[in-house]
């Protein structure tokens, strides 16, 4: 996590805050990118990594393909 976060701040971008112990139980820290919009960088204890290491992901993140897109960019049955 620190490494990732030099590294951004390496090649440009900007430290926003260091990464640190957070209360969900996990570590992450936030930059700015001079062509982007600001990142973050978190690890989570609490999500194992798959096969080729890279996290699953959760299921609020993934889409509901049973579900219609309407005009708005909505899916039919969201509520908000």
């Amino acid at each position: 996590m620190d490494e990732a976060l030099a590294t951004t701040t390496a090649v440009g971008a900007t430290l926003l805050k260091p990464a640190q112990k957070v209360e969900w139980g996990g570590y992450s820290g936030y930059f700015a990118d001079p062509d982007a919009p600001a990142g973050e960088v978190a690890y989570d204890p609490f999500r194992p990594l798959d096969e080729p290491g890279v996290r699953e992901p959760s299921r609020a993140a993934r889409p509901q393909v049973d579900q219609p897109i309407d005009a708005d960019g909505c899916r039919c049955g969201d509520t908000q």
